[in-house]
């Protein structure tokens, strides 16, 4: 039973924390200290706040720097404590001990690279590794389980994604588990620890791991990834943890650190390839949650450049499996326009984002940028990035396509690295607006630019595990002057060095020297050489010629393949994904049994089939086939065939019995597009059954047959036994091919060898216990002269047959091995047809053809498709209009079929590319009935209706319809009339294709008459038949959806047993869509700040969208018109426009696109939302095709205003707050605070248009110390941030702000406050619907605010030391002859009493004498009195103020005077007694002329002798 998922914020919700199990006891349940931290150790991460321990060492050796203040600087740790609820560690969350059966690893040898689990098994015993070997583990099982497992002495064991029960792990000296995928790791015993050893130390992916004992790290061990015990972590010396911690107890001795979580290092992956349809599945995926960057390279034609019209190729889709792109052509004038050809093979390159080291020592580095600003024929505005001067060649891509515009990308390189533009080329108006979709720089939303830059130069390297050859340059498209036309440009030819073969070519444009801007195409290509073009749009004139351009390019070719291969044991009970299976005979259908592959029970007349879900490209490949073989439990019959046949046919077995599933007979084809068929044969049937020239019965028998198609071909190509003229009367092999069931079984080798060009060597070997031996020396099969030309790529299939006599066959252990070979990719469920039943010999029949994704065709592939259609001739004449091969892509087509004689003709698809699921049928419906292969043939008659109901809009009569009776002419074959100026009483009936089960289904009407649902039902009408034997009808369907209207005459009288049948199907339309928001208050009438709060920029509303009938022309307010609940439409594209405020962001919604469905009121319920503040505009936009009609392009509707949209909350950020004195700051004196407040939406992204009247926050610092619920808020001095500062969704604070906290009321005194928490709270004033974000203060309460549920209403941002101060000075005696010495005091209020300050190292004395000192007895003239600071700031709380006579005349008496200081060191001094609440300065005396004696003296007295 697996563990849960762990909820990461629950359990690790902090860099460090500690719990009490998952029964949440209290603290009271724990031994004290929770956490120990010793000296050199760290905890990062904490941004300075508590952590959730119950108890600490804080007062026994915690060092002082043992955690960070969310500043850069350091601090002790502190604790709330309390602590959190840890996991459940039973039940169902136990630990799984490894039963051991399938044994363990006892020893390894230095350079040895082992593996397990490849053959399925997971339960080892114990693994001890001590040399320097590797260990990997198979990613084909998602569990493994190990007794032991104890590493040393630089063994690596790799873990792909998955979950590890290790009962005893150990792991040291330089040892290292590396991770393939994310991982969790489960230990259970007591000692379990890690000595020098990492985990993860890449950081390629995400790790758990899970201890149930006591575990530690010690001498510089490191794991990445976040760690959980149920008792103790222990980390010693210089170990290592980049992640979260949760412990019981968490022990860290000398000089461990514990830091947040790096970020997922993206391993280096890089793909490249040649595509040739529109769908690219990359060979191996790109790692979980790596949405890869990709490049292509569009192409020109080389013949006639100047006649391929404007095109180039853009992205559709790019996920971790692989990539869609299109082709598209800008939008021209008709005049001008130049259609382009097609683009058969585009070259592309896909890789991880990041900076990359390459194997030549050079480095790639691949990134993207978003940009909304584009070129509009000036060389501006650019986006920088910043790369080494070394990356001088550079791709550039366009990764998205979020505008309707006309957008390709362009580089420039500067000093400092490259710049990227999206460039419109012509492709705008006057007025500097993109087309067609009319957007300016104001109005353009994000496109990603990816950019791919490496360092010139060329040779050899290993690139992805692959030897290359490669050549990274760049070039220009041509060097004359002025302009050149395309086939210039296509003759100019640049230099490709180091090629064997065709590379595969991607550049980038690196100038725009062309005011017309223009892309890149590329024209020749070989070995050596290469040409590219600027291609220009005609949108403002005709002109595509072109001055010289720069291109950088990456050129790659793959050097020689390594063989990969894949392998099957079966032991597993479900046949899984790689194979599909069938039965065409009997009523067994391949399944494992007892752990291998039955392919047939021991019962008669059985045939089956199972194809491998894998391409072998035919050509330059070598494929080795190796299973083993069982045939036994019966009488000895027939036998299995191994076939290789033409993915572009869909597999389907050949006849049963002696042909073995591949052969044909007279009356049943032979395995479809089978080019090879390898038949281990017991009753030796297939070497004189299936096909033409075997030798005959040659039982106990391996035989080749060759290609064939239908019921012709298949020959006997080679076979065991001197190709069947050995052993003739007897067994051909000995031992036999059957009664096999033994061990070591009968293991058989199929080798097919076209490394050679032009030749497909093929022989086969068997092994039945001495080795393998050569019963069908190799031939080569693409020389014999019957052999169809050799596929594409060829499909893996084994078929199976028993007739009269019968076996058991199986298989086992199968190792398929290729040079190349790749997933099947996108895969047809199957083939579908929608038709009437019915046609005519005078005209073609119309069919609609799909390729379904579904069984229930529900869904179907949007892909580019050919498919091959059957019949590839008709009998009795006809054929496909246009022939047999059609290509589409958007899931359906529609296709013309003619029968010139009367009879039957059965339609289906006999093969595709991308190809349909093996042994699929092709079903078909009649006017939308149940899909089936019975419905699969039309009826041809030489007599009947034709009319044509125009495709219409669902409400909207369709008049003047002709409905002609004709029939066949016998000389011209074609329709001429069958009534002439006569009326004809008419049944009409419609049917119901699409959907072929409505809601409420309508009816439709004929000439205003609602006629029959069914033929049973039909209505009659008279119609009037003119000379030409033609009467008009009216047609009307209020609905939406595809209808059949149905037409039968059936004569009477002279025209009894005259039967005429017609119909046609038709497409109803909705006139438009009707968008509304759900919710009344999303209505924002007045469509600017005015309007109420409706949502939180991010939040979810929901959209309701109905198709609406038409009402009448000119119509424009679809709303109130009738519903059509039948409207079905997939992918309809969603969008939003800014209504205000003007000129702001667009923002990004977060649903694009939605599939309609059906319902009674049509009405889907779309969830939505914006990310940006104002209001907002909604739309819908279906494709341009409905049910493969394009006979209405239903409008884009637009929802009313809807808003306000506000802010979720408000973030914190880039806090600076500093005291003003060292460590501490006086009450009322200024210190420095400065902060970000940035306005989020639910996405964490800042709303750039909460600004001017969308903006209203306001923000107030609050404060209270140690937590001690008496708010002090209203002593801090008011924050500067109201509705006027926001800008771009961010109100500043800059570092020019100071802010004060105040004494509190005069002449009170109190403080200090040691431990001042500071918080911000904002105020949206808007509802109050937006909060500070991560709250964790609340000002007015003690305690932890944040559990159990969060009360806190404001954020912390510092924790200060606030003093009440003052500056106290002495009186000060001395001879008017010597300068008087005066000391000065800073004090601050400790609680109690005023005591010396000697923190204060900052305050500012100037001792200059301000005028206002008194003089007793007065001063005279010729007298004057100095006084001067030893210093211009007291040290440790003291300064020095020096008095002096400095006149002619020494002044004797006393001065007065104050000392001038900053208001925040005046006090309450009340000197003349009747101002106690004053704030004044010092002030003290300074005597001159009065003895005071010597500081030295203690006691003087006067003797007398």
């Amino acid at each position: 039973m697996a563990f849960d998922v762990i909820d990461e914020t629950a359990i690790w919700p902090k860099v460090a924390q500690g719990h009490s199990g998952s029964n949440n006891a209290n603290c009271n349940s724990l031994s004290s200290p929770q956490l120990s931290m010793q000296s050199g150790s760290r905890i990062n991460g904490t941004l300075g706040q508590a952590l959730n321990f119950c108890t600490s060492n804080a007062n026994s050796g915690m060092p002082s720097d043992s955690c960070d203040d969310g500043f850069g600087g350091t601090r002790k740790c502190t604790i709330t404590n309390n602590k959190i609820v840890g996991l459940k560690m039973n039940g169902n969350q136990a630990f799984q001990t490894s039963t051991g059966n399938d044994g363990g690893i006892g020893f390894c040898s230095a350079g040895q690279n082992l593996t397990l689990g490849g053959d399925g098994k997971n339960q080892f015993s114990t693994i001890e590794l001590y040399a320097t070997c590797t260990l990997t583990l198979s990613s084909s099982q998602s569990e493994y389980r190990f007794k032991k497992l104890h590493l040393g002495s630089g063994a690596k064991v790799f873990f792909p994604a998955g979950d590890y029960w290790i009962d005893d792990f150990f792991i040291d000296n330089n040892t290292e588990i590396e991770l393939l995928g994310n991982v969790r790791i489960f230990v259970n015993n007591n000692n379990s620890s890690m000595d020098g050893a990492a985990i993860n130390r890449k950081n390629n992916f995400k790790l758990q791991f899970i201890s149930y004992n006591n575990f530690a790290l010690t001498s510089a061990s490191l794991i990445n990834g976040n760690v959980y015990s149920d008792q103790d972590v222990v980390m010693n010396n210089g170990s290592v943890i980049n992640g979260s911690v949760t412990a019981r107890y968490l022990k860290m001795f000398n000089n461990n650190s514990i830091n947040p979580s790096l970020p997922i290092v993206a391993p280096f992956h890089i793909q490249y390839g040649k595509a040739t349809s529109t769908s690219v599945t990359f060979t191996k995926a790109f790692p979980s949650g790596v949405k890869p960057l990709v490049f292509l390279m569009p192409t020109i034609s080389q013949t006639n450049s100047n006649n391929d019209g404007p095109a180039s190729v853009f992205l559709d889709s790019v996920n971790t499996q692989g990539f869609t792109w299109g082709k598209q052509e800008p939008t021209d004038p008709s005049n001008r326009y130049t259609p382009s050809n097609n683009m058969p093979e585009i070259h592309w390159i896909a890789v991880t984002p990041g900076t990359h080291d390459l194997s030549n020592g050079s480095k790639l580095i691949a990134g993207s940028v978003n940009y909304n600003q584009a070129l509009f024929g000036s060389n501006s505005p650019y986006t920088q990035v910043t790369l080494p001067a070394s990356q001088d060649v550079l791709l550039n891509q366009l990764q998205t396509r979020n505008n309707n515009c006309w957008f390709t990308s362009t580089s420039q390189f500067t000093s400092t690295g490259i710049e990227l533009a999206l460039d419109t080329s012509e492709v705008r108006s006057n007025n500097n607006q993109c087309q067609p979709g009319n957007l300016n720089n104001s109005q353009i939303q994000n496109e990603t630019i990816g950019y791919l830059s490496v360092a010139s130069g060329s040779g050899a390297m290993v690139l992805a595990g692959e030897n290359t050859n490669y050549h990274f340059g760049n070039g220009q498209t041509f060097n004359a002057g002025g302009v050149q036309d395309l086939s210039y440009q296509c003759n100019y030819t640049t230099s490709l060095v180091g090629f064997a073969n065709t590379p595969v070519f991607v550049s980038g444009k690196t100038s725009r020297r062309g005011g017309d801007g223009g892309w890149l195409r590329r024209c020749q290509l070989t070995n050596s050489l290469v040409s590219m073009v600027v291609d220009e749009d005609t949108y403002r004139d005709a002109d595509r010629a072109h001055i010289w351009e720069n291109y950088s390019f990456v050129a790659i070719e793959k050097l020689t393949k390594v063989k990969q291969c894949f392998t099957d044991n079966f032991q597993r009970t479900d046949i899984g994904n790689d194979w599909v299976v069938s039965k065409s005979r009997g009523n067994f259908t391949p399944a494992i049994v007892n752990n291998r592959l039955r392919v047939t029970e021991a019962s008669g007349d059985q045939a089956t089939s199972s194809t491998y879900q894998r391409l072998f490209p035919a050509a330059n490949n070598l494929v080795e086939i190796e299973f083993d073989h069982y045939a036994y439990g019966g009488s000895g019959a027939d036998g299995i065939a191994f076939v290789l046949s033409d993915a572009k046919v869909t597999p389907q077995a050949g006849a049963y019995g002696g042909p073995l599933g591949y052969g044909a007979r007279s009356t049943v084809n032979g395995f479809a597009g089978g080019w090879l068929g390898f038949g281990i044969d017991e009753y030796g049937n297939f070497s004189t059954e299936g096909g033409p020239s075997g030798p005959g019965r040659r039982q106990q028998s391996v035989a080749v047959r060759g290609s064939g198609s239908g019921t012709s071909g298949y020959p006997y190509l080679r076979g065991a036994c001197n190709n069947g003229t050995t052993n003739t009367s007897g067994n051909c092999l000995s031992p036999t091919v059957d009664n096999n069931n033994v061990t070591p079984a009968h293991r058989y080798r199929i080798t097919i060898d076209s490394k050679v060009a032009g030749q497909s060597i093929v022989k086969v070997e068997r092994n039945s216990g001495a080795g393998f031996v050569e019963i069908i020396p190799a031939f080569d099969a693409a020389a014999i002269g019957t052999q169809a030309p050799v596929p594409a790529d060829f499909l893996l299939s084994l078929t199976g047959s028993t007739g009269g006599a019968t076996n058991n066959h199986e298989i086992d252990n199968v190792e398929i091995c290729a040079l190349d070979s790749r997933p099947i990719g996108v895969v047809i469920d199957h083939f579908e047809y929608t038709h009437s039943g019915s046609g005519l010999t005078c005209g073609p029949e119309t069919l609609t053809l799909k390729a379904c994704a579904n069984p229930d065709c529900t869904q179907t592939v949007p892909d580019f498709v050919t498919a091959t259609l059957s019949p590839a001739t008709v009998t009795g004449g006809g054929g496909w209009i246009g022939g047999n091969t059609v290509s589409f892509s958007g899931g359906a087509t529609t296709v013309q079929l003619n029968r010139n004689t009367a009879g039957p003709v059965t339609v289906g698809v006999t093969g595709s590319t991308p190809g349909a699921k093996p042994f699929s049928q092709t079903l078909c419906r009649i006017a939308g009935g149940s899909a089936s292969a019975a419905n699969c043939t039309l009826n041809f008659s030489d007599s009947g209706f034709i009319f044509d109901v125009p495709d219409k809009l669902a409400n909207k009569p369709a008049t003047d319809i002709v409905v002609s009776a004709v029939k066949k002419d016998d000389i011209t074959r074609q329709c001429v009339p069958s009534f002439a100026n006569v009326s004809k009483n008419v049944d009409f009936w419609s049917t119901y294709t699409s959907p072929s089960a409505p809601i409420n289904g309508q009816s439709v009407s004929v000439n205003n008459t609602s006629v029959g649902k069914t033929s049973a039902t039909s209505t009659t009408i008279a119609l009037a038949f003119d000379a030409l034997g033609k009467a008009k009808i009216a047609v009307n369907y209020p609905d939406a959806g595809q209808v059949q209207l149905d037409a039968r005459y059936t004569g009477t009288g002279n025209e009894q047993g005259l039967t005429m049948l017609g119909n046609d199907a038709f497409v109803s339309f909705p006139v438009g869509l009707c968008i509304t928001p759900q919710d009344a208050a999303a209505q924002c009438t007045a469509g600017n700040s005015t309007c109420n709060v409706y949502k939180k920029a991010g939040e979810s509303f929901n959209l309701l969208i109905q198709g609406k009938a038409w009402q009448v022309d000119g119509d424009t307010n679809y709303c109130d018109n009738l519903n059509t609940p039948n409207y079905v439409h997939s992918g309809i594209a969603l969008g939003s426009t800014l209504v205000a405020p003007s000129g702001g962001a667009a923002g990004v919604i977060s649903n694009t696109s939605y599939n309609h469905i059906s319902n009674s009121t049509n009405t889907n319920t779309v969830p939505q939302s914006i990310s940006e503040v104002g209001v907002f505009k909604f739309s819908a936009k279906p494709p341009a095709s409905y049910l493969g009609s394009s006979f209405y392009n239903i409008p884009l509707a637009q929802s009313a205003n809807m808003g306000r949209f506000v802010p979720d909350r408000f973030v914190v950020s880039g806090v600076s707050v500093l005291p003003a004195c060292g460590v501490f700051s006086y009450m009322d004196q200024p210190f420095p605070l400065a902060m970000n407040i940035s306005a989020f939406n639910t996405f964490s992204s800042v709303t750039q248009n909460y600004q001017n009247s969308f903006a209203k926050g306001t923000a107030q610092l609050v404060a209270e110390n140690s937590n001690n619920g008496v708010e002090l808020s209203n002593r801090l001095s008011s924050l500067p941030v109201n509705a006027a500062s926001w800008v771009a969704g961010v109100a500043s604070v800059d570092a020019s702000y100071r802010a004060k906290f105040a004494r509190s009321i005069a002449p009170n005194v109190d403080g200090p406050f040691n431990m001042l928490d500071i918080g911000v709270k904002v105020f949206d004033n808007d509802t109050n619907i937006a909060f500070v974000a991560d709250p964790d203060m609340r000002a007015d309460t003690t305690g932890n605010c944040t559990t159990p549920t969060n009360t806190c209403t404001a954020k912390r941002i510092s924790t200060q030391d606030l003093r009440h101060g003052r500056v106290l000075m002495d009186n000060t005696y001395g001879p008017e002859n010597e300068i008087l010495r005066m000391p000065t005091y800073a004090q601050y209020w400790n609680g109690s009493q005023w005591l010396l300050n000697p923190s204060d190292n900052c305050s500012v004395i100037n001792g200059s004498l301000s005028g206002t000192e008194t003089y007793t007895p007065a001063k005279a003239t010729a007298e004057t009195v100095t006084r001067t600071s030893n210093s211009s700031t007291v040290f440790a709380g003291k300064g020095l103020l020096l008095w002096q006579n400095t006149g002619v005349q020494k002044y004797r008496g006393q001065v007065n005077a104050p000392l001038i200081v900053d208001s925040w060191l005046q006090w309450y001094w009340n000197y003349d007694t009747s101002l106690p609440n004053l704030l004044v300065n010092p002030q003290a005396s300074a005597f001159f002329g009065r003895y005071r004696g010597h500081d030295r003296i203690i006691y003087w007295q006067e003797v007398r002798n």
